[in-house]
């Protein structure tokens, strides 16, 4: 993923991400989270910063504490425990976020079909953040949630598709 998370993109409009986060799940020993970022972090130059398994008031504190605005931030979570996360950082708006789907064939990645449970691994959710004005608890606050796709074959060969296609950005001139 780190050839295709380094250009601006529809899943990435503010480019390419300038903090990364990753999940440590103590339960399970399980670190796909934050090896999945291994190669995007080296590629940057940059540190991950971890956030312990089930503690999204961490993972708030973080984002109040290493983001500015018009960053992207990227946080590779569980997807077992997506929706825990969902619900823990928009209690508003989880009604519309209530189940992570079964699965989400995308054109460049084929789910595996061996796998219990969900077979969704492509989904990218990206929560736009809002900074808070005034005496609030958290600087941060998500506004909305959207779905995209990450299309990545998952060799070093395949191609960045879908919503990780590379954006070309405009002249200046109003022209593409």
């Amino acid at each position: 993923l780190s050839k295709c998370m380094k250009h601006t993109s529809p899943a990435l409009p503010w480019g390419a991400p300038s903090v990364l986060m990753s999940v440590t799940n103590q339960s399970s020993g399980s670190t796909r989270p934050y090896e999945t970022l291994e190669p995007l972090a080296k590629e940057l130059k940059q540190d991950i910063i971890t956030i312990q398994d089930d503690d999204y008031d961490g993972l708030m504190r973080a984002l109040d504490r290493y983001v500015d605005c018009d960053q992207t931030v990227l946080v590779a979570w569980h997807h077992s425990t997506m929706m825990e996360l969902v619900e823990a950082v928009m209690p508003s708006n989880f009604w519309m976020y209530h189940k992570w789907p079964k699965e989400c064939q995308s054109e460049g990645f084929v789910e595996p079909k061996w796998l219990p449970g969900s077979k969704c691994y492509d989904i990218i959710l990206s929560m736009p953040l809002r900074e808070r004005q005034g005496n609030a608890d958290r600087r941060w606050w998500p506004g909305w949630m959207d779905i995209y796709h990450q299309g990545f074959g998952g060799s070093k060969h395949s191609k960045c598709a879908e919503d990780l296609s590379k954006r070309e950005e405009s002249d200046g001139r109003g022209e593409e």
